[in-house]
């Protein structure tokens, strides 16, 4: 499977972080639903430009659903995921995806894993005041599209403890996380 520098991802998909793997053949319609895809998490991980849910509005399909149970229970909708991880970004100010690790597409869906990492130099998080601690992760997510290219499902997993415990935010085993 063949690699893209950044300049060749922004070039192709107007996002400018490389991709490890990307299979070399794809359809007019699985390039367009990974544009919206990489589109979505460039804004979902920045700092500037994730504002809260209206900022992915334009990404997303009208009654869009979104699955992650074991890192984000309370959040349902994908404009729910990025006003949740707004605030992660106040805590994170440099967070950013490292690399696309993998990015595979099939008609309507989208599948990827990510690397990231962020310090905790900003806001507190939780109560717990920035520890000034490095974190790096990652996540994968499988996205259902549109006939549109927008996002209709997004299930996503991610390695949250890791990244919780390299920044010093685990908290006692009964205490529920955010």
């Amino acid at each position: 499977m063949p690699s893209m520098t950044a300049d060749q991802v922004k070039a192709e998909f107007g996002v400018p972080i490389a991709i490890n793997a990307i299979p070399h053949k794809l359809t007019a319609t699985e390039k367009a639903n990974i544009k919206t895809v990489l589109a979505y998490m460039d804004v979902a991980y920045s700092s500037e430009k994730n504002t809260g849910a209206d900022s992915v509005t334009q990404f997303c399909a009208p009654k869009t659903s979104f699955a992650a149970p074991s890192t984000f229970p309370g959040v349902k909708t994908v404009d729910g995921y990025a006003e949740s991880h707004s605030k992660i970004l106040h805590s994170l100010p440099d967070l950013h995806i490292k690399q696309f690790d993998v990015v595979l597409a099939k008609e309507n869906y989208v599948s990827l894993r990510y690397s990231a990492e962020g310090t905790h130099i900003g806001e507190p998080h939780n109560g717990i005041d920035p520890t000034q601690q490095h974190a790096d992760w990652t996540a994968q997510g499988i996205f259902f599209m549109t006939d549109d290219h927008k996002i209709a499902h997004w299930y996503k997993d991610w390695d949250k403890m890791q990244m919780w415990s390299k920044l010093g935010w685990v908290k006692p085993k009964d205490a529920e996380f955010a």
